[in-house]
């Protein structure tokens, strides 16, 4: 079965270890993110009870690496990534 907790292990052991996706599940420097109706992101720094880092619009070579990092996973843990970040966050990948 496919866990959150078991994805961001896996993803924890692959370098660089902090990017997008890191974000995206969890498992980065901040403890949540949010992306507002505009598209852009927001952080929540840990211990915090705001958003109040702005991270901005990801760009291109952001989503290429994220893509790359996908391409180490397992098949069903790439379709499992890909629906987790979609339902949380609206259609930002494929």
């Amino acid at each position: 079965m496919i866990t959150l907790k078991g994805i961001q292990d896996k993803l924890i052991g692959i370098e660089p270890k902090r990017d997008l996706l890191h974000e995206l599940l969890g498992c980065g420097l901040f403890a949540e993110i949010t992306k507002t109706s505009d598209g852009v992101y927001l952080g929540q720094a840990k211990g915090d009870i705001g958003f109040n880092a702005f991270l901005g619009i990801p760009s291109a070579i952001a989503f290429e690496r994220t893509k790359k990092y996908l391409s180490l996973f397992f098949p069903e843990e790439k379709k499992w990534i890909i629906a987790y970040v979609n339902r949380k966050y609206g259609e930002i990948l494929r």
